[in-house]
């Protein structure tokens, strides 16, 4: 913690991860006081004037009387940043924005609250999840087992609470837990610097956030990260359908402990060594996630007995291909928490059946890489689609698209989409809710857009 001592540390972005940031940051001060040390002088920086944040009266700013609050759009804000000993860098913010160039210029470190809290682990056993798709659903089976074990963790990262979160509880409480399962974003594993993970998870790679990566390449150099300070001790876990050739091209990773699956090799191995009859979740992409998560917990030394009794309990992740009872003829599922084409995609093999029409519910905040690709994805098995409503900002350009590929309706909203579909008095289908964009055009985040869509039928 000395290490901190007279720093001057800028926390940038105040979502959730930056205001469990500051209470962090706060507690090594009071520590670096307690023990006679210089405490680090912090300064914050988010969008507008200070006065006017919608976080500007939580209990983790408020508290922390010592920290200079600044907007990002003023002049000398670069300035400033550029004369920082250390950059806290909230996972929403790119490093390539203007008012961090000239600190990126001067080498001032950029770490990510994971990175911070890090700082704080000693020898705790540390589950890192990543992936385009499958991460909270993996992360959530493998806190259900640990639970069934009896092994007391944290679980945190882009689910539930910051990391930061766990280091402050550890600092200010003593309280240590033996497993962290951390699931992690490639915003989160952009800036770390000594993260390392005893097992890291790579659940499968697709290209997606190109309104932050403009390759592939770029995209998946954030993901492969999770295992740059790896041990040869350490264990990834990784799918080598879509990731085995980016991962041979690390030559840092070659000594590791590696277990590649596919799709069939999942599946054989997850029925050969457990029963599944009581395994609610659709789709072999859920097997893949079983799978992860069973070799995760079993490098830890976890028994058969909790990983079997979690299977059969386990009724998947709120707003992932979650099934609800919608008081109507046609089958309903709410898959909300889909951000990317290829989410939605296993949500369609998941849920089809050759005997019922399928109805999609797709679209949301646009983001670069276009219309073309979503048509060259959904166009792999286009006979499993009968009608496509459209809603979103990205209806006009995916409705030019779709168009002469599909049956497509633009609905616009999910509401005008469900009563599209409620006009359609003898429909018994499936209905699937599966935007595959993000949400933020007409909705605060997932969780909201998923309630949005439930309301309708309650």
């Amino acid at each position: 913690m000395k290490q901190f001592s007279s720093l001057k540390i800028a926390v940038y972005g105040l979502g959730i991860s930056g205001l469990k940031t500051l209470e962090l940051l706060h507690t090594i001060n009071n520590k670096l006081i307690a023990d006679a040390l210089q405490p680090a002088s912090l300064w914050v920086i988010d969008k507008g004037a200070p006065e006017n944040w919608k976080n500007r009266n939580s209990p983790e700013l408020t508290n922390i009387l010592e920290a200079q609050m600044m907007n990002q759009e003023w002049p000398h804000t670069a300035s400033i940043l550029a004369q920082m000993d250390l950059i806290i860098l909230a996972p929403g913010i790119s490093k390539e924005i203007e008012a961090l160039l000239l600190a990126i210029k001067r080498g001032v470190p950029i770490w990510s609250e994971i990175e911070l809290a890090y700082q704080f682990t000693s020898d705790e056993k540390i589950i890192a999840v990543t992936g385009t798709n499958g991460k909270t659903t993996t992360v959530t089976m493998i806190e259900e087992m640990l639970t069934a074990a009896g092994i007391p963790h944290f679980i945190g990262g882009n689910i539930g609470l910051p990391f930061s979160a766990y280091a402050n509880e550890k600092l200010k409480n003593q309280n240590k837990l033996p497993v962290i399962v951390l699931e992690l974003s490639s915003f989160q594993l952009e800036s770390i610097d000594r993260f390392r993970p005893n097992v890291a998870v790579l659940t499968n790679l697709s290209f997606s956030h190109q309104e932050r990566y403009s390759t592939f390449d770029l995209y998946q150099r954030a993901k492969f990260n999770i295992t740059k300070n790896q041990h040869t001790t350490d264990t990834l876990i990784y799918n080598q359908s879509n990731c085995e050739h980016f991962a041979d091209r690390w030559p840092n990773n070659l000594s590791l402990n590696k277990i590649a699956f596919n799709t069939e090799s999942a599946i054989s191995y997850v029925k050969q060594h457990f029963a599944l009859e009581h395994f609610s979740l659709p789709g072999a992409h859920n097997i893949e996630n079983l799978f992860c998560a069973i070799q995760a917990l079993s490098i830890l030394g976890i028994e058969h007995a909790p990983i079997q009794n979690s299977i059969n309990s386990f009724k998947g992740v709120h707003y992932r291909v979650e099934k609800i009872n919608g008081n109507r003829q046609y089958t309903l599922f709410n898959d909300a928490k889909s951000t990317n084409i290829d989410a939605t995609i296993h949500a369609i093999n998941a849920v089809k059946n050759p005997g019922k029409a399928l109805y999609l519910i797709f679209g949301g905040k646009p983001r670069d890489g276009g219309a073309g690709y979503v048509l060259d994805r959904l166009s792999l098995d286009d006979t499993a689609i009968a009608k496509i409503f459209l809603i979103g900002e990205t209806t006009n350009e995916l409705y030019a698209q779709l168009q002469h590929k599909f049956n497509v309706v633009r609905s616009y909203s999910i509401k005008d989409a469900i009563s599209s579909i409620d006009n359609e008095n003898n429909f018994t289908g499936i209905v699937l809710f599966s935007p595959g964009y993000p949400s933020f055009d007409q909705f605060d985040n997932y969780q909201h857009r998923g309630r949005s869509f439930e309301e309708l039928f309650f």
